[in-house]
């Protein structure tokens, strides 16, 4: 059975597309984002926790099995993909949006 903390992180997560391939990304709680968000690279390096990329995807000549997931690797292989590095940018922080829209609805509410 998944920890406390496990737990809490899956309820943030979400599977993105960007750049054709699939990232899964955890929304940073409201502390981390304020710190991170003017540094767009620390960001991603915290946000983006798991990818279903193929080794050749990553390797000229890798295979076709999915590795482990890497965040150096990850950050590697999306400072050369702009459009996946700003799309995952642009879900991280629509996500916290999403979370911050939620909580004014609830406030709204009570």
């Amino acid at each position: 059975m998944p920890s406390l903390i496990e737990r809490i992180h899956a309820a943030r997560e979400q599977w993105v597309d960007a750049g054709g391939t699939q990232w899964l990304i955890r929304r940073p709680t409201l502390h981390r984002y304020l710190e991170l968000h003017k540094t767009p690279t620390a960001l991603l390096r915290e946000a983006v926790v798991g990818w279903k990329l193929r080794e050749m995807d990553l390797v000229p000549g890798g295979g076709d099995q999915v590795p482990a997931f890497d965040p150096d690797a990850a950050l590697e292989h999306l400072q050369d993909r702009p459009e996946a590095y700003s799309a995952l940018l642009d879900a991280v922080t629509a996500a916290v949006g999403a979370f911050l829209q939620r909580k004014e609805a609830e406030q709204g509410k009570s």
